[in-house]
């Protein structure tokens, strides 16, 4: 006798277990054969028995059941391949290499399959032609193997990979594949194929016939042996097409539902699959299949959200998906359904305008006005007039009546851009607006009704300015109800190269050009520049490019001097010629900083420069603090 259990989860992972006593307990206490440290196993949890040739699990009225192939049985007949389940423990269950027909039972529902699959090839490392006979310690080694790999890979490829992978480095199969189905539909999908000795990544064709798998799966079993060992296959074209020696199949599957399918075939006439190479394969259908379910469903679920947070992307009508981005896209998608004032604050150029009008978009006031003032761009002493309005004879020019800002917005949404500059006596009337929701227009002693929903912006430090006396805090109180801090660019490094090539294909287009791309030195370069004018910046940067550039590429030269000068030290050491202008520049503005005696008007006025360019530049070149 030789048969045994397999750890595969649980406090025995990896231990192999011989069944030498036709009487087996298994338990939580002490007193059983197999013992084990689980709270979830009772203390007499159940029975394995050997009886007219076969082995019987027997539930002993445990607290939490006894499971084979995830289904709860009070006894069951074990074959081998069997997944014996026990509080948080598993075991396969593995029978002696005795003399049998080349097929193992699985006590599993199986369902009508049909396919014709195209699967990617991997690089199998492995040699060409093996022998088809395994021994039992073999088979151990290999299972324990797989036991403690199938847990560290999240990636439906990587287990697939690493499953097919340690099939082939025993068995003789010169092609394999492992077929998966759609839980929807139940018909199979291409999945992953192995095929001996083609290297690259270059698919290749495995076609696996229809009415094997349907036979696989209607007879609830694993099939061993050459295709004319069962009249059912006589009719497969795909099979006596290819001219195959040997064929093995075992399904996956999961509580009566096909999963799908572990595949194998040879050519060589001296390798034929026989009882050993189809008992192991089975085993390793029955370990692999709840490993393989849960990274579908990862990769299915990790599909679903780059589908939903593209759609939410379009929604919003912005561009993103680094975690401070989408943690912005939830507070949008919370706060736009109310009527709450909104504060948005960040850096200039962080795309306050566009998260403003995704609160719009997506609140009940969508489908009234838009109305937007930037309180920086508007003379002060024009800017009361602007927001309010004004009756006819206000002051020396006004001729006729108008409507404010205010009034514009009445029913839809007004925003506010740079709120901080908002002079004091707007800023009074502007707190009556939220409080009273009504207003008087310059000149006028009627007061207006309005209702609008306000979302402002700003890059200076509100609660500073309180505390200066230049903004009324009562206004401030109001106006943060709902606080959004747009992120920086630079802290948001995983969007610059997203944006970049959105920004290089919309101006491309444009300019009617063709271009391929940014170069590695130009990528390099986008990525190392700490973007102190933000997503603006970056725009600004890419339209230079396309309107400059001179090759079917956005080269790093074709940036401005402040990124390209930070392109990485490893990339300029591998052009000299790049390596010595940029060298050159930052030579010049050492000498210039040094002979001003680091006067920064004296130093830009010596290059003939800007002062802020200087600034830039210093900064770009790491010649100075990066200072915001």
């Amino acid at each position: 006798m030789n048969d045994r259990l397999v750890g595969i989860q649980g406090p025995m992972k990896g231990i192999v277990v011989p069944l030498p006593i036709p009487l087996v307990q298994l338990g939580r206490d002490g007193s059983n054969h197999i013992k084990l440290e689980d709270l979830l196993v009772s203390r007499q949890h159940c029975l394995l028995r050997f009886q007219d040739s076969i082995w019987i699990v027997e539930d002993l009225s445990s607290a939490n059941g006894t499971f084979v192939n995830g289904e709860r049985i009070m006894a069951r007949a074990l074959v081998a391949g069997d997944h014996l389940s026990i509080g948080d423990s598993a075991f396969l269950f593995l029978g002696g290499e005795t003399e049998g027909p080349d097929r193992v039972s699985i006590d599993e529902e199986g369902q009508d399959l049909l396919a014709t699959i195209r699967l990617p090839v991997a690089e199998t490392g492995g040699r060409s032609t093996a022998t088809p006979l395994i021994t039992a310690e073999q088979s151990v080694q290999l299972l324990t193997r797989i036991g403690l790999s199938l847990n560290s890979w999240r990636s439906l490829n990587g287990l697939q990979r690493q499953l097919l992978e340690s099939i082939m480095s025993l068995l003789p199969p010169e092609r394999a594949a492992i077929l998966l189905l759609d839980p929807g539909t139940e018909t199979p999908v291409a999945s992953y194929g192995w095929e001996r000795g083609i290297g690259g990544t270059e698919p290749a064709d495995i076609r696996v016939s229809r009415t094997l798998i349907r036979m696989v799966m209607d007879d609830k079993c694993a099939f061993a042996g050459a295709p004319g060992s069962d009249p059912r296959l006589d009719g497969a074209a795909s099979i006596r097409s290819t001219r195959i020696a040997s064929i093995a199949a075992a399904p996956l599957l999961i509580a009566g539902r096909p999963l799908g399918l572990i595949y194998l075939e040879t050519s060589d006439p001296s390798c034929l699959f026989g009882q050993a190479e189809v008992t192991l394969l089975a085993a390793i259908a029955g370990m692999a299949s709840q490993p393989l379910e849960s990274a579908l469903r990862i990769e299915r679920l990790d599909s679903e959200v780059r589908r939903l947070r593209s759609d939410l992307g379009q929604t919003l009508n912005m561009t993103g998906d680094s975690p401070k981005m989408r943690k912005i896209y939830d507070s949008i998608l919370r706060a736009a359904p109310s009527d709450a004032t909104v504060l948005l604050l960040g850096e200039s150029g962080t795309g306050k305008e566009l998260a403003a009008r995704a609160i719009h978009a997506n609140s009940p006031r969508r489908k009234e006005a838009w109305v937007a003032v930037n309180c920086a761009a508007i003379a002060e002493n024009l800017l009361e007039s602007e927001l309010f309005g004004h009756e006819r004879g206000a002051f020396t020019g006004a001729i006729s009546q108008k409507r404010g800002k205010l009034e514009l917005a009445d029913g839809g949404t007004l925003f506010l851009d740079e709120i901080g500059e908002l002079p004091a006596p707007s800023q009074s009337k502007l707190l009556r607006a939220l409080q009273e929701k009504e207003l008087e227009r310059v000149g006028g002693s009627r007061p207006i009704k309005v209702d609008f929903r306000l979302v402002a912006a700003t890059n200076r430090d509100l609660a500073e300015l309180v505390e200066q006396g230049k903004f009324r805090d009562d206004l401030y109180y109001r106006l943060n109800v709902v606080a959004l801090r747009m992120p920086a660019l630079r802290d948001r490094e995983k969007d610059i190269l997203v944006l970049a090539d959105l920004f290089l294909e919309r101006f491309a287009r444009k300019a009617g050009r063709l271009i391929r791309g940014f170069s590695s030195a130009a990528r390099a370069a986008l990525l190392q520049y700490t973007w102190p004018g933000n997503v603006r910046e970056l725009q600004n940067t890419v339209e230079r490019a396309v309107v400059l550039g001179q090759s079917d590429w956005i080269e790093f030269e074709d940036l401005p001097d402040e990124i390209a000068g930070v392109i990485p030290a490893g990339i300029m050491a591998a052009t000299g010629y790049h390596s010595g202008v940029l060298q050159s520049k930052r030579q010049l503005l050492t000498s210039a900083m040094e002979a001003a005696s680091g006067n920064y008007t004296q130093a830009a006025a010596r290059l003939g420069i800007n002062v802020k360019y200087l600034h830039r530049l210093l900064r770009a070149y790491g010649l100075k603090a990066n200072r915001e």
